[in-house]
């Protein structure tokens, strides 16, 4: 018997005991019976709150089991599936950024910052896809990678974040300088007689690399970055 029910109806027993002693011989069967009753649904208390008990554990069990089936299906399909083909379309669009912003026209201190963080951004997405998708997710692994992971993929995962976030604190220094000192970003260099003579042998020799190594306008840009 639970102790609370049994304290609350042990009073009741002794009251009606005292009672069927002391009670005329006409009342002595129905206090007999009444306190029969009572003991009866002390015990239906007891066995009730025992069943209740054995439920509470069987529930307990059911949920720990649940919890961990589900924890399994969010796993796959949020940081397998879902982080697959968000890092996928997020390469593309990385790697389409690069190639538009590395044209000659599109040639400024913003966009070769852009350039660089875009960079980090695309290898980290690839470190995370490799270490959280296909391992962790997928428990895709192999001898090979765990070599690589250990002396190659977890520093450059780590290293390309912080660069990741550095470029953006740098980004943002650029952006405070180009509206605050446009001076400092917008000057433009004033080149020496010599300077001119070396980059016009540069552009007769001919090359596309030379050309772009002697352009004052990709050195000034390559400098202030």
């Amino acid at each position: 018997m639970d102790p609370l029910t049994q304290s609350s109806v042990e009073p009741i027993v002794q009251g009606l005991s005292a009672l069927t002693g002391l009670g005329a011989k006409g009342n002595h069967s129905s206090m007999g019976d009444l306190l029969t009753s009572v003991q009866l649904a002390a015990n239906g208390s007891s066995s009730m709150s025992s069943e209740t008990n054995g439920f509470g554990s069987n529930e307990s069990v059911c949920t720990n089991l649940s919890t961990d089936t589900v924890s399994e299906h969010c796993r796959f399909w949020i940081q397998g599936i879902l982080l697959c083909a968000v890092g996928v379309i997020g390469m593309i669009g990385n790697t389409v950024s690069i190639v538009v912003l590395s044209r000659p026209e599109m040639l400024s201190v913003f966009n070769q910052i852009l350039i660089v963080m875009t960079a980090f951004d695309t290898i980290y997405l690839l470190t995370a896809i490799a270490e959280f998708s296909f391992v962790e997710s997928f428990h895709l692994t192999s001898e090979w990678y765990d070599l690589l992971f250990v002396y190659f993929l977890y520093p450059l995962h780590n290293i390309t974040l912080c660069c990741s976030i550095y470029s953006h604190v740098v980004l943002a220094f650029e952006r405070y300088l180009a509206v605050c000192h446009p001076e400092m970003v917008y000057s433009t260099q004033t080149r020496t007689p010599h300077q001119r003579t070396h980059a016009g042998n540069g552009y007769a020799s001919g090359g596309r690399r030379r050309r772009r190594r002697r352009n004052p306008a990709y050195s000034v840009v390559r400098k202030k970055v």
